[in-house]
């Protein structure tokens, strides 16, 4: 018996070795393969989708996979992966026609995202009728990229009449499916009230949405109509958005609107009434109005400062774990604040509470105490937990220890809450950038490319910024650094090194990236002039919403330089640039229109 059990236990040695010594690649096929066992489709195409998906691609084993699977089982999946390698030429010649066959096996074995894929196919060879009839069975179906395609169609009146409410109504649907060029473009039509009635608010909160999914022309527009470079944020469209929910009858806007009025950020004038409704609430305990009151006390915000009146407010607000007053009250603690002396264990116990609502502050002032060590012990890891679950007010991810001090100064850099501190947004920016934050970099080179109210304009400065966030991935860093390398500013010009930085961030689908490109080869900069590969960029750019863009084709037009002269064409995407907040559109305008 014993030898009996020598001899497993040698096998089992054996078998861990050799399975050791496979690729990484190899061993996870290994478990696949292992599992067929267990579930042998699932297995099966689990195995194909590695084969196809995965850092060592084998499209031929992964193709017999799938034609088994669509053979034994006919799983529409499996046709839908045949098509993709069909259609993309993965392991075999490009076959259109084959990939439209499979497509429409898939449709019949019940698959909705077949009918929206042959749609894009014959959309693809401007065949709109049958990609009209495809979208519609794939909407029928409830197929959510299918509607954001149909709706396309009713904007511009693709092979029906042009209807641009049914064109809405169709995104507004897909949206709340959460399909997120849907939720861009309600964004950016409703903000510039192009096609739809302007509804800022309603864009905003479309516009939080696609941001919330990374979706990367969002992302942009968000910080073209929020933030103005770094984080000298304006603010201007989230107050607004904080009005208008107020007057709606959000509690909770109310409340920041009060702050906002307080803090003599919106609506100064109306300061007085504020307080008084405030009292009012007081006197019904709402915890809010209590600790808005504190801090107008503490503050000195239309009342005489008096730290003991705000102590109470405070006090009362906290007893109903009021997640403000908390943190207020252990901001006292923290730094003695009407005590003899400073109690940091007391702090951190009162922020600890105050985050047990996850309340955005609270959650980064936590972090702050496990960052420095304030009433505990240094504990960076548990800083960071706090920090990610804060960061989704800010659409940043946190990954690190960097992305986490990041998080600390878009929180406070966040002008509606009452510990908003330009000094600590800049401390922390600093702090995150020199621990490699991507983010915090391509900020401060915004900062200093531009200057704002804490940071005087460098553009040497910038310029090390920008090549820090590049080295650190940014996508936009490297079109930044490109851009002052390609002019000379903040140090040597090299224009086909620029070049190179433009072309390969303009292929990472970078609109700036491709507009500054455009201009290489529409002037020779770096590169021989080639004007049709410019007007090409150009419109690609246009189509991701680059107002720079917008801006170049309406000069290009009004020049007639390598297209026909054109006025009303110059006008309309000029236009268009000054709607997306160019600063030079209006002026050239007016210029043309005075000499027209």
């Amino acid at each position: 018996m014993w030898f009996l059990g020598l001899l497993i236990f040698s096998l089992i040695g054996f078998g861990i070795w050799l399975y050791q010594r496979k690729s990484p690649v190899e061993r996870d096929q290994q478990v696949l393969s292992d599992a067929l066992w267990v579930d042998q489709v699932d297995a099966e195409l689990a195995l194909a989708k590695s084969l196809f998906e995965g850092k060592q691609p084998d499209y031929e084993r992964a193709y017999t996979l799938l034609q088994n699977l669509s053979q034994q089982h006919e799983l529409p999946e499996a046709y839908m992966y045949m098509a993709f390698m069909q259609q993309r030429g993965l392991g075999r010649p490009v076959d259109i026609h084959a990939a439209k066959a499979l497509l429409e096996t898939a449709h019949q074995r019940g698959s909705d995202e077949a009918s929206y894929y042959l749609g894009q196919l014959f959309q693809a060879e401007q065949d709109h009728a049958k990609a009209l009839y495809w979208y519609q069975y794939g909407v029928a179906r409830g197929n959510a990229n299918a509607q954001y395609q149909l709706a396309y169609f009713y904007l511009h009146g693709i092979e029906v009449e042009q209807d641009l409410d049914k064109a809405q109504s169709i995104w507004m649907d897909a949206a709340k499916k959460g399909q997120v060029d849907a939720q861009y473009r309600l964004a950016e039509y409703l903000w510039h009230g192009q096609y739809f009635t302007q509804d800022q608010v309603r864009a905003k909160q479309y516009l939080h949405q696609a941001v919330e999914q990374h979706h990367p022309q969002a992302i942009a527009f968000f910080k073209t109509i929020e933030q103005s470079h770094g984080l000298s944020t304006d603010h201007s469209i989230d107050l607004q958005y904080v009005k208008q929910q107020a007057f709606a009858g959000d509690q909770h806007a109310q409340y920041r609107y009060c702050l906002a009025v307080l803090k003599q950020l919106i609506d100064a004038e109306q300061r007085s009434a504020v307080l008084e409704l405030l009292k009012q609430d007081s006197q019904q305990q709402k915890p809010e109005a209590l600790s808005l009151l504190g801090s107008a006390y503490y503050y000195g915000w239309g009342v005489d400062a008096n730290t003991r009146q705000a102590f109470q407010y405070w006090t009362r607000a906290a007893a109903k774990h009021e997640p403000m007053a908390l943190c207020h009250l252990a901001r006292l603690q923290q730094q003695g604040t009407l005590l003899e002396q400073a109690d940091p264990a007391q702090a951190f116990k009162l922020y600890t509470q105050a985050a047990q609502s996850n309340d955005v502050v609270a959650l980064c002032l936590l972090a702050e105490c496990y960052f420095h060590g304030i009433g505990t012990i240094c504990n960076a890891l548990q800083a960071q937990q706090l920090c990610k679950k804060a960061a989704q007010q800010f659409s940043v991810e946190v990954k690190n220890e960097a992305d986490a001090l990041y998080v600390l100064a878009l929180m406070y850099a966040e002008p509606l809450h009452v510990f908003s501190n330009h000094e600590q947004a800049s401390h922390y920016l600093q702090a995150a950038a020199q621990a490699g934050s991507s983010q915090a970099n391509l900020d401060l080179g915004y900062a200093y490319l531009h200057g704002n109210a804490t940071t005087e304009k460098n553009l040497s400065q910038a310029r090390d910024y920008f090549f820090a966030a590049m080295q650190l991935g940014s996508v936009a860093g490297q079109t930044q650094y490109a851009v002052l390398l390609l002019e000379g500013q903040g140090g040597e010009q090299d224009q086909t090194q620029a070049y190179a930085y433009l072309q390969h961030a303009a292929e990472q689908q970078d609109a700036l990236a491709m507009t500054h490109l455009a201009r290489c080869y529409e002037q020779g900069l770096g590169v021989t002039e080639n004007m049709p590969q410019a007007l090409a960029l150009y419109q690609h750019a246009m189509d991701l919403g680059e107002k720079d863009a917008y801006f170049h084709m309406g000069r290009l037009y009004a020049q007639g330089h390598g297209v026909v002269r054109n006025l009303e064409k110059a006008l309309a995407y000029l236009e268009r640039a000054q709607h997306l907040g160019h600063p030079q559109a209006l002026q050239l305008a007016q210029s043309l229109q005075e000499y027209a």
